[in-house]
């Protein structure tokens, strides 16, 4: 499901107009424990790079698609520890606010391109990335999913009123 993924990522190495939409790097994922917070000023220079949390390393520096529950809100998540505590409640898998409200009165799937950790430590880096990653998979999407799915799929609206947290 990873065919318009891929081709961006082979395209952009030869556009330099497009860079600031390549993938920045793994020196430039840095994600600080949920109890220190940002030093200041743009980017994480002055952060300490000892207070960010350990991770596996990855084999491949390829865009991983997650599926799950996203937040969606009228205000930016800038706090670690509530996004720490609504991932553990409600199993939230990452924050938005551009579709606030949408599925309330438009049954839809929400894509995010993840550009950041919803904490303090925010910065527009990963943002373009992040958003051409979101209309790659998009397209790959579009490309596997037929008409009549869709028109035999129940709508968003009707699922979530079944839901018992509504």
């Amino acid at each position: 499901m990873q065919k318009y993924i891929d081709e961006v990522a082979k395209k952009f190495i030869n556009l330099p107009d497009l860079e600031d939409y390549r993938f920045p790097g793994r020196e430039q994922d840095l994600l600080f424990k949920a109890s220190y917070l940002h030093v200041g000023g743009d980017g994480c220079k002055k952060c300490d790079a000892t207070q960010t949390e350990n991770r596996l390393l990855r084999s491949s520096d390829d865009p991983v698609i997650h599926y799950g529950l996203i937040a969606s809100g009228n205000a930016v998540m800038r706090s670690a520890r509530c996004r720490d505590e609504l991932r553990d409640g409600w199993g939230v898998s990452c924050f938005e606010m551009e579709a606030a409200g949408l599925m309330d009165v438009f049954p839809c799937i929400v894509i995010r391109g993840i550009c950041d950790y919803s904490d303090d430590h925010k910065n527009k880096l990963w943002q373009p990335y992040s958003a051409v990653v979101a209309a790659a998979y998009a397209k790959d999407l579009l490309r596997v999913i037929h008409p009549g799915d869709v028109e035999n799929t129940e709508a968003a609206v009707k699922v979530i009123k079944q839901c018992k947290f509504i």
